[in-house]
């Protein structure tokens, strides 16, 4: 049982988290809340703390960072869907670079990154996520990006995804000078 007078970051981590499986669509005030905890999910749990002469510890250390880690980016990647379905360019944006910083590797994130872009009118700069993607899974597992990916990059360098293409007001993400962009 916890302490009420105690506030713990990866209480309010999971607690957040958990968000997104009861509630389909999530709910405003819960999209939020999933925004605000991935602040917190700064590095892995307890980086750099290790107890060599308890190795129970340790195991149980690194079921726990694999398990949040998991969270974050599973968390992370419906945000970002969320945020593309409903046109918020500017936190998707966001969202999709912390998802990418967490796992550079992570071939959905750059499709999500991708139409993010593009419909903030960066063309150019969706069209370089695609040719990241595929450098960063070239490098690490020898792969190149699969069907949807190479399919949105040229439905993209087609002009597919415009910024007048989405249906519904857009949130527009300055392309310059947005240091909010920054901060994740």
């Amino acid at each position: 049982l916890h302490d009420a007078s105690v506030w713990v970051d990866v209480d309010e981590f999971e607690a957040a988290q958990r968000l997104y499986q009861e509630s389909t669509p999530i709910a405003a005030p819960d999209v939020e809340r999933l925004e605000r905890s991935f602040h917190l999910y700064k590095d892995e749990f307890l980086a750099g703390f290790h107890l060599p002469e308890a190795p129970a510890f340790e195991d149980w250390m690194l079921i726990q960072r694999e398990h949040l880690r998991e969270r974050a980016l599973r968390g992370l990647s419906l945000l970002t869907a969320h945020f593309i379905e409903t046109r918020q360019l500017r936190r998707g944006l966001a969202a999709s670079r912390q998802l990418l910083t967490l796992e550079p590797w992570h071939e959905a994130g750059y499709q999500q990154r991708m139409i993010l872009l593009a419909w903030n009118g960066e063309r150019s700069a969706a069209l370089q996520q695609y040719e990241l993607c595929r450098s960063m899974l070239a490098d690490e597992f020898g792969l190149e990006p699969d069907e949807n990916t190479t399919d949105l990059y040229e439905r993209i360098k087609a002009g597919e995804f415009d910024p007048a293409e989405p249906g519904g007001q857009l949130e527009r993400a300055p392309t310059w000078g947005a240091p909010w962009l920054e901060e994740v």
